[in-house]
């Protein structure tokens, strides 16, 4: 017997009390076209009816159970344990994708082999642009955040800013440091060469650190503006995650400076 055909995509959405948004993210997927993917949800331990709804709505998602709240980055490389697609998309379930948007992306990556990562233009829920963009950490891209120089300063946000605040950036597609996680799209080979993502990261810059690491290995990172996506939370303060936000960025600087 052959063995099942590979599938383009590997898309990994990680879950954690999600089920009041999940059936929408995974319809999201289920309605892409022109591309195969299989779907594995790892869910970190909910306390909710998370589980439930994708193994009643969506029989054709594989979900992995991590047996407890592991992290965002150790319950993405659970993922990538099962995953057998050429690329693997890392999915917010919060995020929910445009018509096309994956094979958009796809095709983007396929056009420039030199790249690894390819990220959609991000949209809050209102309909306005998410600065997903972003420059990888410095000091002084660091002080012109704290210093709060991006609220009169937005197009020098693209260069010394650290967040890009200028909404013209988003327009074309571009060559970025490093985009948000909350939709991702990641060459397989390149995730195999860098080793996943670093677990030591629980919530918070761990995909800032994996699109380091792949720069260093001297793989390409782009926005891809003709894809959109939107990521219904992103325009939210958590102010319960602070800290681990703290924590996570104080990590990345120890390890990598």
């Amino acid at each position: 017997m052959s063995a099942p055909k590979r599938p383009d995509v590997s898309v990994i959405v990680v879950t954690y009390n999600s089920a009041s948004i999940i059936e929408r993210c995974l319809c999201a997927v289920r309605e892409q076209t022109g591309v195969s993917c299989e779907v594995l949800v790892v869910d970190n331990d909910s306390r909710d009816d998370t589980v439930g709804v994708v193994r009643g709505r969506f029989p054709e998602a594989s979900v992995i159970e991590s047996g407890g709240n592991v992290g965002f980055a150790a319950a993405n490389n659970r993922g990538l344990e099962h995953a057998r697609g050429r690329f693997v998309f890392f999915l917010n379930p919060d995020a929910f994708l445009e018509p096309d948007a994956m094979a958009t992306l796809v095709a983007a990556l396929e056009a420039r082999p030199e790249a690894a990562v390819c990220a959609p233009r991000l949209l809050n829920a209102d309909g306005s642009l998410q600065y997903s963009a972003r420059n990888f950490p410095t000091v002084p891209n660091q002080l012109f955040e704290a210093l709060m120089l991006h609220k009169v300063m937005r197009h020098s946000s693209c260069r010394w800013g650290d967040v890009i605040y200028d909404p013209g950036f988003y327009t074309t597609d571009r060559s970025v440091d490093w985009l948000s996680g909350a939709a991702l799209l990641v060459r397989a080979e390149a995730l195999e060469e860098v080793g996943g993502f670093d677990e030591r990261f629980f919530l918070y810059s761990e995909e800032k650190d994996l699109q380091y690491r792949l720069a260093l290995l001297g793989w390409g990172r782009m926005l891809c503006a003709g894809a959109t996506a939107v990521h219904a939370h992103g325009d939210s303060y958590r102010q319960d995650l602070f800290l681990t936000g703290i924590r996570s960025k104080a990590a990345y600087f120890e390890k990598h400076f």
